[in-house]
């Protein structure tokens, strides 16, 4: 009969070493998991091209009424900013001023006073216009109107007057008018008589 095979010590020896370094996969009864690393954070939302750091707000309708642009109305800004003298010119200094005959056409005076001067334009014996200037220094208010002015003509604010009548300032100061006498005069021709005064001289007169 045979007796067990036994182990040389140091044959034993290298087989314990070898058990003891393999690992240990599992985990024993009452063991916690190790826990597992976090899921990655979602990227950073960027702004879309053009409008970084904008929030979406809806457009401007003045903006989209102006072609895109937010800009004001323009405006006559001069009108009524100079500064008027306490009493106006005498009336016989504003006739010097007024277109001469022409053409026809008979300029006669009619009417002179403080700071106004007025002539009729005449033509075959009949009137056909009246002419005037009027100093604004009388009545500063009489400017007002020029503010919103819907025309120019030769440079200078003006609105129609009426049905049949333009009304220009000159110099921020003086009020040069035309009124035609039944329809007499059709709009352009009205325009060229008020180009006919010296509105240079005019302006300039103190």
């Amino acid at each position: 009969m045979r007796t067990p095979l036994s182990l040389k010590p140091s044959l034993a020896l290298t087989l314990m070493l070898g058990l003891a370094t393999q690992p240990i996969s599992g985990c024993f009864s009452g063991c916690n998991p190790a826990p597992s690393a976090p899921p990655p954070a979602p990227p950073a939302m960027s702004a879309p091209a053009g409008r970084s750091g904008m929030s979406d707000l809806p457009p401007d309708p003045r903006a989209l009424k102006n072609g895109g642009q937010n800009n004001a109305p323009a405006s006559t800004g001069a009108v009524g900013t100079t500064a008027l003298p306490a009493k106006p010119v005498p009336g016989s200094a504003l006739n010097k001023f007024f277109p001469n005959d022409a053409d026809g056409y008979d300029r006669i005076f009619t009417q002179e006073k403080n700071g106004f001067a007025m002539a009729n334009l005449n033509k075959g014996g009949k009137t056909v216009a009246t002419l005037s200037i009027n100093d604004c220094a009388a009545l500063p208010s009489s400017r007002d109107k020029f503010k919103s002015a819907g025309r120019s003509v030769a440079g200078n604010p003006a609105t129609n007057d009426g049905m049949s009548g333009i009304a220009m300032l000159v110099g921020d100061r003086y009020q040069v008018k035309i009124r035609a006498t039944g329809g007499a005069l059709s709009d352009s021709e009205m325009q060229a008589w008020l180009e006919k005064f010296d509105l240079s001289g005019l302006a300039g007169l103190k």
